[in-house]
């Protein structure tokens, strides 16, 4: 991969690479108005207004989980049930907004998920809109650290400074894993 411009996002993780390529999209918004988005080769899922932006390299299982998540029961947290829409498969376009992340689905996907083996799919639940939470990076399972320090495992772009959990997409358990992350961590 060649070089990504100074504003694109990093990952910040205790010795380990995370993968990740956002780099800024063309706007016409106002730049007066910081309305500068940053396109990611990334697949988001929301619970209400949180979102989990999944990354990792092409084929690694981003749509893959991402179905699982949409396919999954609600997020309960404070008695309260939040069910899984899809924001953006694939490219999600981020945004700072106030003092979190916010991401959307570029137009020319919006609605569509690519489910391998079905093709490009599009009767998902949508959220336009949702504050980035947290960020999972896909890894094989002996990547996974056991007890990971959030404090320093973190993911960062636009002064924004969110918890990096590292998944293995393919284990049973990996949508539990983030519903439980999206309650506890955020």
């Amino acid at each position: 991969m060649g070089r990504l411009p100074a504003n694109s996002a990093r990952s910040r993780s205790s010795g380990r690479g995370s993968w990740c390529a956002c780099v800024p999209s063309t706007t016409t918004s106002d730049p007066v108005q910081n309305d500068a988005q940053t396109l990611c080769h990334a697949t988001c899922v929301a619970y209400g207004r949180q979102a989990i932006l999944i990354i990792g390299p092409s084929g690694s299982g981003k749509s893959d989980l991402a179905l699982r998540l949409l396919d999954g029961p609600p997020l309960r947290r404070d008695g309260l049930e939040f069910h899984p829409a899809l924001v953006s498969d694939d490219q999600v376009l981020l945004q700072l907004g106030g003092d979190e992340l916010l991401a959307s689905a570029p137009a020319s996907i919006r609605g569509k998920l690519e489910v391998r083996g079905l093709g490009i799919v599009d009767h998902f639940p949508l959220c336009a809109s949702a504050g980035v939470r947290a960020v999972v990076t896909l890894v094989p399972n002996a990547q996974v650290e056991r007890m990971p320090d959030f404090s320093a495992v973190r993911w960062q772009m636009s002064g924004v400074s969110l918890p990096l959990l590292h998944i293995d997409p393919w284990q049973a358990s990996a949508t539990v894993k983030i519903r439980t992350a999206l309650r506890t961590l955020c």
